[in-house]
């Protein structure tokens, strides 16, 4: 277990060098099928929430994920990426499906440490826009809406 653990937290560390603590990241892509999450390989979407309140009195740490498509047959595309907490108190990874309508679902699953777990949901619009809906631990929960490019998000 700890041999697995520590590669976990390497891979994690490798990936939070690439993501500001406190900033999130919206790729909008403003054309077509690929702004629904079709189209290309690559990042679909890249965002994240700084450290912040659950409830009245739980600090959560900053949260980060980057997730990527894959085309599938029917227009669908899969999705899959880390979901993580900034501070390396855990990592999660999500898989699931974008619909050509935009609307998509990932469940998330803990794979070192405290990562988080749970679903997200919600739908990816024509200008690159995102709704996002994510459930699961009071850290992790929450609704918030990402416009093009924009650069933070709050709960």
């Amino acid at each position: 277990m700890g041999l697995m653990r520590t590669l976990g937290v390497a891979a994690a560390s490798l990936v939070m060098a690439s993501v500001s603590a406190s900033v999130a990241f919206a790729q909008a892509e403003n054309s077509g099928a690929s702004s629904y999450g079709g189209g290309s390989r690559g990042p679909w979407l890249s965002a994240g929430i700084p450290a912040h309140k659950a409830g009245s009195d739980q600090d959560c740490p900053a949260l980060a994920w980057h997730i990527n498509r894959q085309p599938s047959p029917g227009g669908t595309v899969a999705l899959t990426g880390p979901v993580w907490y900034e501070n390396g108190s855990g990592v999660s990874f999500a898989q699931g499906t974008g619909q050509p309508d935009g609307t998509y679902s990932l469940d998330v699953k803990s794979v070192s440490g405290n990562g988080p777990t749970g679903t997200i949901s919600g739908k990816r619009f024509k200008n690159g826009s995102v709704d996002v809906n994510a459930n699961g631990s009071p850290c992790f929960s929450g609704k918030f809406h990402l416009r093009p490019g924009q650069t933070s998000a709050k709960l």
